[in-house]
């Protein structure tokens, strides 16, 4: 679903908004635990950054109200895209290692 950025800004992306800005890093993934990180010049890496639980609920909640999604136990898999940045998160109802993106 196309992201309505007028709600999404840079300060909800929180941490992970300078490897979203990167234009080296194409894909960015958390799993519940750790955060992961595709690199062109780096190869792909396990992060330093540590998510909270908080972070975590607060950005997949504000990417449901861009896209106008419901984002729960039964409809467990949440899609957004604004141009180059696509976003997929799984509730942890559905993931063995928690909510993750």
């Amino acid at each position: 679903m196309p992201l309505n950025n007028e709600f999404l800004k840079d300060e909800d992306f929180g941490e992970i908004l300078p490897l979203i800005q990167d234009r080296n890093v194409t894909d960015v993934d958390y799993n519940g635990y750790s955060l992961w990180v595709s690199d062109l010049t780096r190869g792909r890496y396990r992060s330093g950054i540590e998510l909270d639980g908080r972070f975590v609920t607060e950005f997949t909640e504000r990417v449901a109200d861009c896209v106008n999604s419901p984002f729960n136990r039964v409809n467990c898999t949440l899609e957004a895209q604004a141009g180059d940045l696509r976003i997929t998160v799984t509730h942890e109802g559905a993931s063995m290692t928690g909510r993750s993106f």
